[in-house]
């Protein structure tokens, strides 16, 4: 299942969570049973939810700890600012591509010591030893 964001206008937080359930409830093609955050706490009220936060939806008849959507963070947005959400979409994406240039800058740098401590060593003379007597060749 993909994560997708979720924009809530005013007049529909309003209506109240069993309002919000059927909207997330649609968009996931789900029977929810409530909503949680992610210690497994209850959100009873919409103004439990937080504009960063990272939610899941447990549908009837299931526990948390058995079949959940998750729903991550910034998924469900409260924000009337779409500009805002966007910018901070996009600062994730972002973020990840940072991460993930720091870890292919570390592995190339660990591949590339390997290779040049092995040419390093392979270039000093080796010594000989001939009747107990060290020898440079």
């Amino acid at each position: 299942m993909e994560c997708q964001f979720m924009n809530f206008q005013r007049k529909q937080l309003e209506k109240g969570m069993n309002y919000v359930l059927e909207l997330i409830a649609r968009r996931y093609n789900v029977n929810p049973g409530k909503l949680v955050d992610m210690d497994g706490r209850k959100v009873s009220e919409v103004t439990q939810l937080m504009s960063r936060g990272a939610y899941v939806l447990i549908p009837v008849g299931q526990s948390f700890r058995d079949t959940w959507y998750f729903l991550p963070d910034n998924a469900i947005d409260t924000s009337s600012n779409k500009a805002m959400i966007e910018e901070r979409s996009a600062q994730r994406d972002r973020l990840l591509q940072r991460r993930q240039k720091k870890e292919q800058k570390a592995k190339s740098k660990s591949t590339g010591r390997s290779k040049s401590v092995g040419a390093a060593s392979s270039s000093v003379s080796p010594k000989i030893t001939f009747n107990g007597r060290n020898n440079r060749r």
